[in-house]
């Protein structure tokens, strides 16, 4: 019997990263796809070998054919990896290299479809990520330490002329609390029933921060708890600690969940973020930097 395993070596390494971290959803994290997506090729790959790695997929509990397969794949993997490094310092200096900085909301949505396409066009290519504040990546991409960012709202005013500027969209910020919150009784709030709440937002360079204040330059907002993560926000305001203003990419599954609802506002009051892709104009050049881009104006056309 031939086990066909040289045919199926991309599933190997999912199987491989799966098995790694005892986990389909940290693989799935690692692999920047979908956990159903892991488990589809896990599952085909059990089916085109004909053996069963998996003996308990909730308590993840390998057979012992798979722990066997494990110990071959991570020695396989790990030579590869070794190649990989010794390819690349061969002639780093002249690799091709794309710089990315992106802000922590867009990173966990944007960023992981984006990425997946464009991997599959340029495989090879060598990226570097910054996940940072819209402000701090603003300051990268004018000192030249990033190629391509992608923000909202900036007070940083533009001082070279070689950066273009590439508007994305506008990202709708919405007023936030968990379900059962009095605020939510109130059929259209006010700046003055806002006033009376407990707000929690991002920190000072937080882009929507940014935004917000300056659509309530008039009022003081009663900022009472400050966050560099919107992952901990939002889980303050379902323990029902307090409101928040966050983008819709940011609160989308837990509005689909259930977890938070949005606030209606006074029909004055309605908050659209303009989203901007920034780079150097000699970038623009580059064919792989127009598919990266061409890659982000399809996602945020899609999601509008």
């Amino acid at each position: 019997m031939t086990l066909r395993l040289k045919e199926n070596l991309k599933q190997l390494y999912y199987f491989y990263v799966v098995a790694r971290e005892k986990s389909f959803s940290e693989a799935a994290n690692r692999l920047y796809l979908t956990q159903p997506a892991v488990t589809m090729q896990v599952n085909n790959l059990e089916k085109n070998i004909k053996i069963k790695l998996i003996a308990d997929k909730k308590n993840f509990l390998l057979t012992t054919k798979g722990r066997i397969l494990t110990k071959y794949l991570e020695k396989i993997f790990g030579m590869l990896d070794d190649a990989e490094g010794v390819l690349l310092e061969i002639d780093e200096n002249q690799s091709e290299k794309l710089r990315i900085g992106i802000t922590f909301a867009y990173s966990k949505t944007l960023l992981f479809e984006v990425l997946n396409k464009y991997r599959m066009k340029y495989p090879v290519m060598r990226i570097k990520i910054d996940i940072d504040s819209s402000a701090n990546l603003f300051r990268k991409v004018q000192n030249q330490k990033l190629d391509i960012i992608i923000i909202g709202e900036t007070s940083g005013r533009i001082t070279k002329k070689k950066i273009m500027v590439l508007p994305l969209g506008k990202e709708e910020i919405c007023l936030v609390s968990v379900p059962n919150h009095p605020i939510q009784q109130k059929k259209a709030v006010t700046i003055a029933d806002i006033l009376n709440e407990t707000i929690i937002m991002r920190d000072a360079e937080s882009a929507t921060r940014k935004y917000i204040q300056k659509r309530f330059r008039k009022v003081k907002l009663p900022i009472r708890m400050e966050c560099e993560n919107s992952d901990l926000i939002k889980k303050l305001v379902i323990a029902g600690k307090g409101i928040s203003f966050l983008s819709i990419s940011t609160v989308r599954n837990e509005l689909d969940a259930g977890t938070l609802k949005k606030v209606t506002m006074n029909r004055n009051m309605k908050f659209f973020m303009d989203i901007k892709l920034m780079l150097y104009k000699k970038e623009y050049d580059n064919s792989e930097t127009k598919y990266f881009i061409e890659c982000v104006q399809s996602y945020m056309k899609r999601v509008k």
